[in-house]
């Protein structure tokens, strides 16, 4: 018993000096390859966005579109990963036009990569790496701003819910707007337009926003808006029959007329505010009897005045029956 029991213990301790042994061998071979790996001077390639802004002149154009310079760092692969292997996000290099060497005789803006290093290798923490750079120059080019006023032209329609009406023309707020940018740009617009579109079913008054037409022709021009804000006014409406009194209007001619009926029947549409108020005598309807009259059988009948905000629908009858009275 005594003897199977040292036997156990040295079969134990063999089997931890056996695990021990590959556990080293493995951390060995792990740091070899590790040296292997990143030990060796190698070009590492990667890209860093460039964004432009102007924050201090607006008077002037800079056409900053944005670039993507490619960066080519000759470093170890330890460098590399403890400088930069463990960052998530990719960096982003930012730059105010106003500190950038301009050339106003050629209207250019030229960083060359020589100006671009110190940043970039700032930004990425290798200020002590050899980096080059993809493209090795970028150009922004330079012009003075101009601006001017143009007018705008509607081509939106309007409707209402059915017993609704647009009370008066539409008002636009405003009636032209501030462009900016390249002078042989403006010069060639004088007028811009609201998109071609009908806004349905209005019901009540408010304030609508219609965008404008922009196309290739307005590139790169800035708007001072997109939308026109237009005053809508809508009033709702009802229809009544009003039974109006003929006058007769003679020309030239001596004789007494007699038409009849001698009411006609009128059908209008007016805001329901007004439907108390509309009276028979606030019209004037009428024949007119002159020497041509016996050439036609009936008097057509005509209007003069209507009140305010009142729509005529229909007239019944439109033209009258008359006889000449020989006194």
């Amino acid at each position: 018993m005594e003897e199977n029991k040292i036997m156990s213990k040295i079969s134990k301790i063999l089997k931890n000096i056996r695990f021990r042994a590959i556990a080293l061998c493995i951390c060995l071979s792990f740091i070899l390859w590790s040296f292997i790996t990143f030990g060796d001077y190698r070009q590492h390639e990667f890209e860093v966005p460039i964004k432009f802004e102007n924050s201090l002149k607006p008077d002037e154009i800079y056409h900053t579109k944005d670039s993507v310079v490619e960066v080519k760092v000759n470093a170890t692969g330890f460098y590399f990963l403890f400088r930069n292997g463990f960052k998530t996000r990719r960096e982003t290099l930012d730059f105010d036009v106003n500190d950038l060497p301009l050339n106003k005789a050629k209207g250019e803006i030229k960083l060359s990569s020589n100006f671009l290093k110190a940043p970039i290798a700032k930004l990425l923490d290798m200020e002590d790496a050899k980096i080059s750079l993809l493209p090795d120059t970028i150009y922004l080019k330079w012009q003075k701003k101009f601006s001017k006023q143009v007018p705008i032209v509607n081509r939106a329609k309007f409707d209402t819910k059915p017993s609704f009406r647009i009370e008066k023309e539409p008002e636009f707020l405003l009636k032209q707007i501030r462009i900016e940018g390249e002078k042989h740009i403006l010069d060639k617009i004088d007028t811009i337009y609201t998109k071609t579109l009908s806004l349905n079913n209005i019901n009540k008054t408010h304030i609508a926003l219609i965008p404008l037409e922009i196309n290739q022709q307005h590139q790169g021009v800035y708007f001072q808006t997109t939308n026109i804000p237009v005053k809508i006014e809508v009033e709702q409406v009802t229809e009544r029959v009003v039974e109006v009194p003929i006058k007769i209007e003679k020309k030239g001619l001596e004789e007494n007329v007699k038409v009849f009926p001698s009411t006609v029947s009128v059908k209008i549409r007016l805001p329901i505010k007004d439907f108390k108020k509309v009276v028979p005598e606030d019209f004037s309807f009428y024949v007119v009897c002159d020497k041509d009259m016996q050439n036609y059988k009936k008097l057509p009948v005509r209007y003069a005045n209507i009140p305010e905000n009142v729509e005529i629908l229909e007239i019944s009858p439109r033209r009258l029956n008359y006889i000449i009275l020989n006194d």
